[in-house]
């Protein structure tokens, strides 16, 4: 194989290329190493997004989403990392240590029982919740759309592939990053 010839290497002979490509595949790690609905309001843009994705292009607060839906937003909760780390306790319940406020010091996770809590049983939890009949969260008070296109976009492809909430929720950040990259290109093209 001759990597000078071959599709990639003369596709990305710019640096504008070069740097978008970069950017997307850091971005796609990223976008898998950080646990679902976890970054800031990620949650409410993820439920305005998955609304677009369904043509729901007004604001109705009675309407709901699919159990599949209600069941991921249940089972990671916006601030899992703050509930289950010690930042914020006065006591440290793994060292015993006094701690005045919030400190680095004190970010180890908690003990829970006989085990540490860990993203793994959210997953776990979310398995679990999909099967229940869940009707819980109705749509958030928003009326934007543009900001929204690209990940709903992705979110609708997803879910044309048969893909759940969690696929959705991939989707439409592997789609945001996408678009992020495309404007990278431009900018520096």
């Amino acid at each position: 194989l001759d990597f000078e010839t071959s599709g990639l290497v003369v596709f990305a002979k710019t640096f504008a290329v070069k740097a978008a490509l970069a950017v997307f595949l850091c971005g796609a790690c990223f976008c898998f190493a950080n646990p679902p609905l976890q970054a800031p309001d990620e949650t409410v843009h993820y439920l305005r997004s998955y609304a677009i994705s369904m043509g729901r292009l007004d604001f109705d607060h009675d309407r709901g989403y699919p159990a599949d839906v209600n069941a991921l937003v249940e089972s990671f909760p916006g601030a899992w990392t703050n509930a289950i780390t010690s930042y914020w306790a006065d006591v440290d319940e793994t060292t015993g240590e006094v701690i005045d406020g919030g400190s680095s010091a004190n970010y180890p996770i908690k003990v829970r029982g006989s085990h540490r809590e860990w993203i793994g049983l959210q997953f776990e939890e979310y398995q679990r919740l999909k099967t229940e009949d869940l009707d819980i969260w109705k749509e958030p008070v928003m009326f934007q759309i543009l900001p929204f296109l690209p990940q709903a976009a992705g979110m609708a492809l997803a879910r044309l592939f048969g893909l759940g909430a969690l696929g959705c929720l991939y989707a439409g950040r592997l789609a945001n990053l996408a678009v992020y990259a495309a404007l990278c290109w431009l900018a520096l093209r």
